[in-house]
């Protein structure tokens, strides 16, 4: 894993914004960053290199409102850079979302909330 080639593809294939990153004294490689995307940073996540050394793709769960999702999902789907690995679909547990695979194998499944009333009438 690394935080510059994570930064990049999160920025140009996924359209998130750099927060921040942390940059150690005498090294050249950067070992945390955080972005978002959205107004008012609606959506954000973070990064950080493990100290153990042995990197293992994990997953994340992003929330977003209705509008924002399904904004994000027509952004990306149909981007070859991006692996899809589940189509959006409302789920029976109440909730609407997609999942994709990042650059370093992890899983992030963004989703909205159905439970509000009313949230579907809006797509």
């Amino acid at each position: 894993m690394s935080i510059a080639r994570t930064i990049d593809f999160y920025c140009k294939e996924l359209h998130f914004v750099v927060g921040g990153s942390h940059l150690p004294p005498n090294s050249t490689e950067a070992t945390f960053c955080s972005l978002f995307k959205g107004e008012k940073a609606a959506a954000n996540i973070y990064f950080r290199l493990s100290d153990v050394g042995n990197f293992r793709p994990s997953s994340a769960w992003i929330a977003m409102s209705l509008d924002a999702l399904e904004g994000f999902w027509k952004e990306l789907n149909g981007k070859k850079v991006v692996e899809v690995v589940e189509e959006i679909e409302d789920k029976d547990w109440g909730y609407r979302q997609f999942s994709t695979r990042d650059c370093d194998g992890n899983m992030l499944t963004f989703f909205c909330f159905l439970e509000v009333e009313g949230a579907r009438d809006t797509v």
